[in-house]
């Protein structure tokens, strides 16, 4: 894995050409006829993707999760999988262990053979290291059924990049994901808040390298495409700032249940002419730095921005003609809600790809089993990070399918556990 931080500094201008230049001459093959690890499209024209965010757990997960990624994917039978940032804690990079924490989660989609993309969160490496964000990103290639990439190196964060959808016999390219990642923290803005009496840490943000190159490189796929743009959505881990649009001021005394925004205080309520669906139930936490991308991303055609990052929101609403589809945390690690604990689930046709149609799959509406709704139960305690434990350390010597054999191990020692 290469060193970027100190190199992207030094040679700032020469990336900043290379940013509008190799992106046309990257991957050419890619984009006329489908590679080896690859998506697409059925044969019926349907396409089927998974959102999960914030699974936000550690080496030694809580097995209802794994639970119900099994169990969802069994049921929902997706094409592809986004993981949309936060899939490790921060302990987990302490301790060293951000591949076993990631081995739990990736087993129940190695067992399914289901292909699989993500993005980083803000917990995904440890403040003030990024040299592991980009070790943290590097594991994901690990994976045989990992499509993880990260062709533009030298931009800000790790792993921007984009995954196309080709059609059912991988002659063209139809669709395509914008992948994003938003960094972890502003550590200077957030020294300079402590300093100043913030008291505060202050979000990363999407920066303009990055927007320049997704802009470059659409203009390649639509090249490629005979001219015609490739319909998309956009994957990051936060919420854009403009989403602070359509929400309510709060009263300057208020003095809870409130978030600053651009030297404002603001509710987790929708302006009354805002058209939503879903819940709000915390007040979004997007960077502070607005910087265009919803703009730059509409302007392309971008059709929706799929984010996580906070936790009990699960909306959907439209700013600036791109849809923003939040999605609640799947995981019991970090604080959440189970009435929007869950994934989103989209679905694209070939009949028309200028729409899609979406919705939230949560926990109850898969564990329906009594004896998986006695192990979601006693898997989502604290108490219950000991089976993970043991299902690992139990399998450490197993040299093949090592993953399917700490599952199977997990659910030998859960249903034990929850009497079932």
């Amino acid at each position: 894995m290469k060193s970027r931080k100190t190199f992207r500094r030094s040679m700032a201008v020469l990336m900043a050409v290379l940013a509008l230049t190799l992106p046309l001459c990257m991957g050419a093959q890619a984009f006329t006829t489908a590679p080896p690890k690859s998506v697409h499209f059925r044969a019926d024209g349907t396409f089927k993707v998974l959102h999960i965010c914030d699974t936000q757990d550690n080496q030694y997960p809580r097995p209802a999760m794994i639970l119900f990624l099994d169990r969802l994917i069994e049921q929902e039978d997706p094409d592809f999988i986004i993981f949309g940032g936060d899939q490790t804690y921060d302990t987990a990079h302490w301790s060293f262990s951000t591949k076993k924490a990631l081995d739990w989660q990736i087993a129940p989609l190695l067992k399914h053979d289901v292909p699989f993309d993500a993005v980083l969160g803000n917990h995904d490496s440890p403040s003030l290291f990024s040299v592991f964000r980009d070790i943290t990103w590097g594991n994901y290639n690990d994976y045989t059924n990992s499509l993880t990439d990260d062709p533009a190196w030298w931009l800000h964060g790790s792993g921007t990049h984009n995954t196309p959808v080709y059609s059912a016999d991988g002659s063209q390219v139809l669709y395509n994901f914008w992948l994003i990642d938003g960094g972890d923290y502003d550590y200077f803005a957030t020294i300079w808040s402590n300093i100043f009496g913030g008291n505060s840490s202050v979000y990363d943000y999407v920066h303009d390298d990055q927007i320049e190159w997704i802009k470059t490189r659409d203009r390649y796929l639509t090249d490629q495409n005979e001219g015609v743009p490739v319909p998309s959505m956009a994957v990051q881990h936060m919420i854009a700032p403009d989403i602070y649009e359509y929400l309510v001021e709060a009263p300057a005394d208020a003095e809870d249940d409130y978030r600053w925004f651009d030297g404002k205080k603001y509710l987790a309520q929708f302006k009354d002419d805002a058209v939503y669906t879903g819940l709000l139930q915390e007040t979004p936490c997007p960077p502070d730095h607005p910087n265009g991308e919803v703009a730059a991303l509409s302007e392309i055609g971008v059709k929706a921005i799929l984010t996580g990052h906070d936790h009990v929101n699960n909306f959907i609403t439209n700013i600036k003609g791109v849809d923003f589809l939040q999605t609640g945390s799947v995981g019991y690690n970090a604080y959440g809600n189970d009435n929007v604990r869950g994934c989103r689930v989209i679905e694209l046709n070939t009949a028309d790809l200028s729409t899609y149609t979406t919705r939230t799959v949560l926990y109850s509406d898969i564990l329906t089993d009594p004896a998986d709704i006695a192990m979601w139960q006693y898997g989502k305690t604290e108490e219950a990070e000991a089976i993970t434990e043991e299902a690992y350390k139990a399998t450490k010597g197993v040299k093949t399918d090592r993953l399917n054999a700490m599952l199977d191990k997990m659910y030998e020692l859960l249903a034990a556990a929850a009497g079932v």
